[in-house]
């Protein structure tokens, strides 16, 4: 089994390509049971800001990691149109 690379979020990855993204599961403000938990989701770095597939928030990221490198031999992923250079935010 393949260790997944981690690299620190004050290093940004390469912009439109699916990310995992570590970030606190405690959101804001923060709920007490969770201070010091993390959620690991698949998100993407936009060139500004990183945000969930979901759509949604942009979550205060700690490290992020590239999929695709990990996915099993033969895996396709369905294409993202929010990928493409024509893209707009």
């Amino acid at each position: 089994m393949t260790a997944i690379k981690w690299t620190w979020a004050g290093q940004n990855p390469p912009a439109k390509e699916r990310l995992f993204l570590i970030f606190s599961a405690a959101d804001e403000p923060p709920t007490l049971e969770l201070i010091g938990k993390s959620k690991v989701e698949v998100g993407y770095w936009t060139g500004d800001a990183f945000r969930l597939m979901d759509g949604g928030s942009q979550p205060k990221v700690t490290h992020w990691a590239r999929v695709a490198p990990y996915l099993p031999k033969g895996i396709d992923l369905v294409h993202e149109r929010r990928f493409d250079t024509d893209a707009r935010e």
